[in-house]
């Protein structure tokens, strides 16, 4: 996917607040289930997402390039000498 494109929302898609990922799954075929719950208590299903390996890969990097992560002096995950 060209992350370049503009995005499309004909109907509007509600941001859903999460606190914690739970659990991953391998549901088959590539693709991966990832169980968020709230974490206030009785830790109730807020969202679960099916991501193939690729976007599970671009949404990592994207995700650790934007808080800024780094390893050996670099961003994460551009090539680190030691690891």
């Amino acid at each position: 996917m060209d992350s370049h494109l503009p995005l499309v929302e004909p109907i509007a898609v509600l941001d859903t607040l999460v606190s914690e990922l739970t659990e991953v799954e391998h549901v088959g075929g590539g693709r991966y289930r990832f169980t968020f719950i709230d974490g206030a208590g009785e830790n109730q299903v807020n969202a679960r997402l099916v991501l193939s390996t690729p976007a599970i890969f671009r949404a990592a990097t994207w995700a650790l390039r934007t808080i800024g992560a780094r390893c050996c002096g670099q961003f994460i995950p551009d090539r680190c000498r030691t690891h």
